[in-house]
């Protein structure tokens, strides 16, 4: 699951492009989540490192149907363990 260190959290992207014949996403329909997306949504089940200092657009926080859904999933970390935290 997603977690917290020193320099960086382990998050999950969210992305407006249509994954509905993916597993590997779940999707967050626009009707549920209006007041913090403003499009049709998938959550990615992959763990990606993001440094605290990228955190720019903080949303709303996720719902809790959508975070029991991800933890009954396997999710994926990341292809090399220990990568560095994405910078931009």
């Amino acid at each position: 699951m997603p977690r917290a260190h020193g320099d960086h959290a382990d998050v999950l992207k969210i992305t407006s492009q249509d994954k509905t014949r993916l597993d590997s996403h779940i999707h967050l329909p626009l009707a549920k989540w209006h007041k913090v997306l403003d499009k049709e949504s998938w959550l990615e089940l992959k763990v990606t490192p993001l440094a605290y200092g990228n955190f720019y657009n903080l949303r709303g926080l996720c719902r809790y149907d959508v975070w029991r859904d991800a933890r009954k999933r396997s999710l994926r970390t990341p292809e090399r363990p220990g990568a560095s935290p994405r910078m931009r």
